[in-house]
């Protein structure tokens, strides 16, 4: 099953795939499914809910943020993984009516 970020009227969703694969290739007067039959291709739309805004993390918590940063995501990748780990900390407030919330 993989699954992918897709844009739509709600906002973005994903979308699951699930393919089933031709183990043994066609013998004789053998007959195989096309790629794209329903018999051997299924998607399907999921988390179509959209989230609260503002979502915010108040809850009293330690916080740990572990980021891959191999050398595969390239500059583009970095980037765009730095821009989603300082959105994702924002919404976390290390105070919040005046109690400590999260370090």
């Amino acid at each position: 099953m993989a699954c992918e970020i897709q844009d739509g009227p709600l906002g973005a969703f994903g979308l699951q795939e699930r393919v089933r694969r031709v183990d043994i290739p066609i013998r004789g007067a053998g007959v195989c499914p096309k790629e794209d039959s329903a018999t051997r291709f299924e998607e399907r739309e999921c988390n179509r809910y959209p989230c609260p805004q503002p979502l915010l993390c108040i809850s009293q918590q330690d916080l740990i943020i572990a980021v891959d940063s191999s050398g595969s995501l390239k500059e583009f990748g970095f980037a765009t993984v730095k821009d989603f780990v300082h959105s994702l900390i924002a919404q976390y407030k290390a105070k919040y009516y005046g109690e400590v919330a999260s370090r």
